[in-house]
């Protein structure tokens, strides 16, 4: 039961520093580059955060805003579209 509860307690700590990530980004991210953030589906906004960096570490905030950037000169219903082509044909394959 004990190892049940600490596993529990281990992802929830997970998550938790998960989305304390992206709160500190979104606070470092100009209002264009929250405006882009929001209009790209909820799956894609989960992909921008758990991105990942070609050696394995998660993409820092300066990366997730160069890329908000680029997103951001696309009409807002072509930014998905944008973004999967980014994703297939630039960067590292993402899990």
């Amino acid at each position: 039961m004990k190892l049940l509860l600490l596993g529990g307690f281990l992802s929830l700590s997970i998550v938790g520093a998960a989305v304390a990530r992206a709160e500190d980004c979104n606070a470092k991210f100009t209002d264009d580059q929250r405006k882009t953030f929001a209009s790209l589906p909820p799956e894609d906004q989960q992909s921008v955060v758990k991105m990942k960096m070609k050696n394995g570490a998660s993409a820092n905030c300066d990366f997730q805003a160069g890329l908000l950037e680029m997103l951001g000169n696309f009409p807002p219903e072509e930014r998905a579209k944008s973004f999967h082509q980014l994703l297939k044909g630039t960067f590292v394959k993402q899990d």
